[in-house]
This record gives C-alpha cells, structure tokens and sequence, in this order.
C-alpha cells in the first residue's frame, strides 16, 4: 500500500504541475552558433549568482571573468543549467568520475572550461600564483562528503526539466515545468539519520500529504531514494547552502530516453 501512495503521490503532483503551468518548449537552433540561451549557476568564493547569456560572446566573457576572479585569488565554480549531461555510462566505466586540468596558459583553461560544459560537468577553477597555473575539477556529481552536509534541510522543488534524447544521445526540444502553489507544492527533507520526508502541500482539496523512505550517496556522490522520482540514482549537479540541482537520465520502452533535471530552493 505503501508503494502504491508513493507513487501516486509523485504522479498527481507532475500531472497536476503540467496542467497548471503548462511546458514552455525551447526554440529549435536555427544553426546560428552566436545564439545559444545558457543560464549559468555560478559561485565566486561564497558568493552564488544566477546568469542568462544569449549569445555565445556573453558566455566567452563570463569565463573570461571567471578566470580573472581566479588570478585575484578566488575560487570560482559554475554549472549550465539549461545543458544536458551528454556523456554516458555505456561508453566508458570512468565517464563520471572527476576531472582535473592544469595548464599556465589561459587560453588553454578557457578552452577546457567549454568542453566541460558541453558534457553537462559542474567546473570549480582556482589560480596558483605561486607557479602561475590555473587548476580546474570538473565532475558529474558533487563529492559525497561535501553533499552529505549541505544537503541536510528542507529544500522544496522549483521546476522539473525534461528533455528527450533520441538513441545516440542527441538532445531534443526541452520542456519546463514550474511547480506552482495551483498544483501542489513539494518539500523534501534530508535527515542525518539518513531519512527523506516528502510532502506535498496544497494538491487536490488542499490537502498534505507526508511520506517518508530513506536516502543515500553513492561513493561518487550521486543521490538515491525511492521518494525521487523514477528511483534510480541522480547526480548532484549544484548543491550550495541555497540552491540543489539534481539531474538523471533515465530510458523506458514506452517513452524512450529522457534527461531529467529538479532544481530545489532551500527553505
């Protein structure tokens, strides 16, 4: 019974988010390369900012800036979160582990920082004065040990991302979803004893239901808990003391493949 109302749960709550907010389809590329709309998580030391770029000068410049902040001391991090993770477990057993890089010259470190993106990594660069090298990490989910500490909380879910990928891992038309107070609204709550509370507040005759399962980190930091939707494991894509992104590819004979992507809000 127990499986059944969870699954129910998660299913009105998506139904519900659709017919109230409806999906906002991206516009198809045009083959214009200097158009391209990217909304960039970034942090300079402790400080988090949301950026949109239009154009690909706007993203040249971003990253230009970042390495700026990095030469004046800081450490920078930032992730795209309108791009989908397009490397696959199929084709190597190390596509998801970190990466790191090294190189004194900064043409080289920007160059890097784009290839990271286009895979969908989260890129965290420093500079080293000492022997003038910039030094990046790029991974797929952040490091366990730093997400088991800011996860703990009550972070409620702000809008769900879909993207079909035909068979070789190509992208399609994206769709947003904005989970609005119309249809529901849905928190989770990460426990230290490693408990996940969900609920959903105000779907139907404003009614609340709770439910609650336990949740883990992989070695590799990536999240499971049978309360997120189609289970399975969901890299940690962004995770500060305000904002968690979580993202998933996941297949089925009825719907083919579909990148998903939750961004919550801390609460």
């Amino acid at each position: 019974m127990k499986t059944i109302l969870r699954f129910t749960t998660l299913t009105v709550m998506l139904a519900l988010s659709f017919a109230a907010c409806g999906p906002e389809p991206v516009t198809p590329d045009d083959g214009n390369s200097d158009s391209r709309e990217r909304v960039v998580l970034y942090s300079v030391d402790a400080v988090e900012m949301r950026q949109t770029l239009e154009t690909d000068k706007e993203w040249d410049a971003l990253l230009d800036l970042f390495c700026s902040y990095a030469q004046e001391g800081k450490v920078v991090k930032f992730y795209n979160t309108s791009h989908a993770q397009t490397f696959s477990d199929k084709k190597s057993c190390n596509t998801k582990r970190a990466i790191s890089f090294s190189t004194t010259n900064r043409d080289e470190m920007v160059a890097w920082m784009k290839e990271m993106e286009k895979q969908g990594r989260t890129v965290s660069v420093s500079f080293d004065s000492s022997t003038g090298r910039w030094n990046g990490m790029a991974y797929a989910s952040n490091p366990s040990n730093l997400t088991s500490n800011l996860i703990l909380g009550t972070w409620k879910l702000e809008e769900m991302v879909v993207t079909p990928m035909d068979p070789n891992g190509n992208t399609q038309d994206t769709s947003y979803f904005v989970i609005g107070e119309n249809g529901g609204t849905l928190f989770y709550t990460f426990f230290a004893n490693d408990t996940l509370e969900m609920t959903l507040v105000g779907a139907g005759s404003d009614i609340t239901v709770t439910e609650h399962a336990l949740w883990n980190l992989t070695s590799e930091g990536e999240l499971s808990s049978d309360l997120l939707p189609n289970s399975g494991l969901w890299n940690v894509n962004w995770i500060t003391s305000g904002n968690l992104v979580i993202s998933q590819t996941a297949s089925s004979p009825e719907t083919g493949s579909h990148y998903y992507q939750l961004q919550f809000e801390k609460q």
